[in-house]
């Protein structure tokens, strides 16, 4: 749950960043915790715990095309996020990507089967 001032009015949200009006500041700005880590993700140099919570904020949001970038630059955990990926492509019927996760995963009877 994101908290917001009490004297912040949301106006628009756009890519989990809410823009609300304020009386003494004009239009100020914030994001979602469901998006909190989507401007701090550091590619290749981050931390596995960073990449970890930009993957799932990103699956969860239905980014599957940055999912698939956080799974290539994780080294350590690639495969697993590959797998949960492909299964979640599949879910919202994105063929084509979980067609590409199962490929990095090599997991060569779903990508028949798709």
């Amino acid at each position: 749950m994101t908290q917001i001032d009490n004297d912040m009015k949301p106006v628009i949200l756009k890519d989990g960043y809410v823009y609300s009006n304020t009386r003494a500041d004009g239009i100020r700005g914030q994001y979602l915790t469901t998006h909190s880590y989507m401007n701090q993700w550091r590619g290749e140099n981050d931390s596995d715990e960073g990449n970890l919570r930009y993957f799932l904020q990103n699956v969860a949001c239905h980014r599957f095309e940055e999912a698939i970038e956080v799974a290539r630059v994780s080294n350590r955990f690639s495969s697993q996020y590959f797998e949960v990926l492909g299964k979640q492509c599949l879910k919202f019927i994105e063929l084509d990507l979980a067609e590409i996760a199962f490929q990095e995963c090599k997991n060569v009877g779903m990508v028949y089967s798709i």
